[in-house]
C-alpha cells in the first residue's frame, strides 16, 4: 500500500511538474497570433444598413423623414413602394420601443449616452473598413449616422445637415 501511495503520489507530482512547464513555457515563448477573417464588405453593408443596428434615435428619425420623402415621390410617381414601407415601419416601431425602454426607465439616460458612445466608434471602424474595400458610399453612410449621433450628444438638431 505504501508503494502504491508512493506511486500515486510520484506520478502525480510528475504531472504537476509538467503542466507548470508546459505554462512556463507557454509564457516564455511568443504567443503565435491567429490571423481573423477580414470582414466582408457586403455582410458589413448589410449589417450597418439594418434598422437593428440603429441605436441612435435622432438616425432613427432622420432615415424616417427621406423615407418618408422617397415614399411621397414613388407615389407620385405611381411607382411600387413596398420595401420602403416596411422599413418606414421598422423605423418607426424602434423609435417607440427606443423612447418607451428610455420613459419606464429599463435604460437610463446614462446607458443610452454610452451606447451612442459605443456606436459611434463602431461606426468609425466599419466606415474605414467599407472604405478600404472601396465602398466609400457606405462608409459615408456610416460617418453620417456619426455626426447626427455627436450632434443629438451635444444636444443639437441634426436636421437640414445636409447629411
Amino acid at each position: 500500500q505504501q508503494q502504491q501511495q508512493q506511486q500515486q503520489s510520484s506520478s502525480q507530482s510528475s504531472i504537476t511538474t509538467q503542466s507548470k512547464q508546459q505554462f512556463t513555457n507557454s509564457q516564455s515563448q511568443p504567443m503565435k497570433t491567429t490571423q481573423i477573417n477580414k470582414p466582408d464588405p457586403a455582410q458589413l453593408k448589410q449589417l450597418v444598413d439594418s434598422v437593428d443596428w440603429i441605436v441612435s434615435t435622432a438616425v432613427l428619425e432622420y432615415q424616417q423623414q427621406l423615407l418618408t420623402e422617397q415614399v411621397s415621390q414613388l407615389c407620385q410617381q405611381g411607382k411600387p413602394h413596398t420595401l420602403e414601407d416596411a422599413r418606414l415601419s421598422l423605423i418607426t416601431k424602434k423609435i417607440n420601443s427606443i423612447a418607451k425602454t428610455i420613459q419606464n426607465g429599463s435604460v437610463s439616460f446614462d446607458d443610452y449616452t454610452k451606447q451612442l458612445n459605443n456606436k459611434i466608434v463602431k461606426e468609425k471602424t466599419i466606415a474605414k473598413q467599407l472604405a478600404k474595400a472601396g465602398d466609400t458610399a457606405t462608409a459615408k453612410d456610416c460617418l453620417g449616422r456619426v455626426i447626427i449621433m455627436q450632434k443629438e450628444l451635444e444636444g443639437e438638431e441634426y436636421v437640414n445637415m445636409g447629411i
